[in-house]
């Protein structure tokens, strides 16, 4: 998937050249990229031949086709009803951790998703769709484009993405560890792509500085997008995963590029920790977290809930806990959390229970900090309370002043699979997560 992130000049002067890419034959008729019109069918054999030159492999050249946004949600099944409803009530629950906005009207969640993506690819029929909409006046916008889908055609070919998700992409929090990987890789290579267009060298890089700029608008963005939990999947893995695979393209060329994207960072906490950190020095500890992720609440009824990672744990903690930093380096220390939302089953109020692993005192520290809302000491009636259970933190946010005593009558554990049977619902365990991960990489 391909959004725009910043303007031609900037992205050439900060870029590494193309021309150090194995197999790339001096004498090879289609080895450089030039811009063509991404309308013109011989373009897209033009730049698979190209990437195909470049990357010393076959040639895969996938179907290329125009759609408006329109007619992209349109392919999608309409939401019923009882959708909407459950949806709605889920969305309200994670407003409450500022992840949402309040009344959040789920029918407008397929315009919001799609809103700034300019193209994508699809594994699933190995076609790369461009939305004909996007306003892309810019034919050398245009053609970046192209390259970027054209990248993950390739990496199609080469990885098979729909088994990479299958296999590393089994919680929200991993998914966006293999986006990061995927995104990476198709947003670097883009970047050579434009160093070459532009007859710009390695000598002219300045990649921590060029890097820091990129990373730091996207924690702006996180900051000021009023639906954070359907833009996380936008705003991080392409700023983040291009840093560690140009981290991994320095460290052994295509060779440890193609073996990370092949063995992906676990999480975002992962990513953030620095392509040094790989497996198995850091990771996800979501599947010791998972037995006892969710409380069981008296009167109340289980909606939904996942693994947020710490993305848009950052992204709670500027908007809900006070805090002035794009980044808080505490958030690292939280090896597995658990988000689940409730309705209580008397008044219809929603409820959240967030749940963290690790050593997160320092986020404690921040939590209660100037300006937040959570609130510790026990007989104070609040609406964002936290408190220690059992070594870890746990997070209650409740629509009414009565987080203290929803805290209080947690006394018992369970997975999520085990509350998605008690409360008898038939329906995605995130819808969050789903829709990210039917998105194409």
């Amino acid at each position: 998937m391909y959004r725009p992130q910043f303007n031609s000049r900037s992205v050439a002067a900060a870029a590494l050249g193309a021309t150090l890419l194995g197999g790339c034959a001096d004498d090879a008729p289609n080895c450089r990229h030039r811009v063509c019109d991404i309308n013109d069918p011989s373009c897209a054999e033009f730049v698979a031949e190209v990437i195909a030159c470049q990357r010393d492999v076959p040639l895969v050249l996938p179907d290329v086709r125009f759609s408006t946004a329109a007619e992209i949600i349109a392919e999608r099944d309409p939401p019923t009803q009882e959708e909407l409803d459950f949806a709605r009530d889920y969305w309200a629950g994670e407003a409450l951790v500022g992840l949402m906005p309040p009344n959040y009207d789920p029918a407008n969640e397929a315009s919001d998703s799609i809103s700034g993506v300019l193209a994508q690819y699809r594994p699933s029929t190995e076609e790369i769709v461009i939305v004909s909409d996007s306003n892309i006046d810019d034919p050398d916008v245009a053609y970046r484009v192209l390259v970027h889908e054209m990248i993950h055609a390739q990496q199609d070919s080469e990885y098979d993405l729909s088994g990479l998700f299958d296999e590393y992409a089994t919680t929200f929090s991993r998914s966006l560890g293999l986006r990061a990987a995927v995104e990476g890789e198709a947003s670097l290579f883009t970047t050579f792509a434009q160093l070459e267009l532009e007859d710009l060298s390695e000598d002219e890089v300045d990649w921590e500085g060029y890097f820091r700029s990129w990373k730091s608008d996207m924690w702006q963005r996180a900051r000021e997008t009023e639906v954070p939990s359907l833009d996380v999947g936008g705003l991080f893995p392409y700023a983040f995963g291009a840093d560690q695979v140009y981290r991994a393209w320095t460290a052994g060329g295509l060779a440890e590029v193609r073996d990370y994207v092949q063995h992906p960072p676990d999480s975002v906490r992962q990513v953030m920790a620095g392509y040094a950190r790989r497996p198995p020095e850091v990771f996800n500890l979501d599947t010791e977290l998972n037995p006892r992720a969710v409380p069981v609440l008296p009167g109340h009824t289980y909606l939904s809930g996942g693994a947020q990672d710490s993305w848009l744990l950052n992204t709670m903690l500027q908007r809900v806990a006070g805090s002035q930093s794009e980044w808080w380096s505490e958030v690292e220390k939280i090896e597995a959390d658990h988000l689940s939302v409730w309705r209580d089953d008397e008044s219809g109020d929603r409820v959240v229970v967030w749940r963290l692993l690790g050593d997160t005192e320092s986020v404690r520290n921040v939590l209660t900090g100037p300006g937040s809302q959570w609130v510790e000491a026990a007989e104070d009636a609040t609406t964002h309370h936290i408190r220690l259970v059992e070594g870890d933190w746990v997070l209650v946010a409740t629509e009414t002043p009565n987080a203290v005593a929803v805290a209080d009558s947690i006394t018992e554990w369970q997975s999520r699979d085990q509350a998605l049977e008690r409360s008898g619902l038939v329906r995605a365990p995130d819808p969050r997560g789903l829709v990210l991960l039917q998105r194409a990489p």
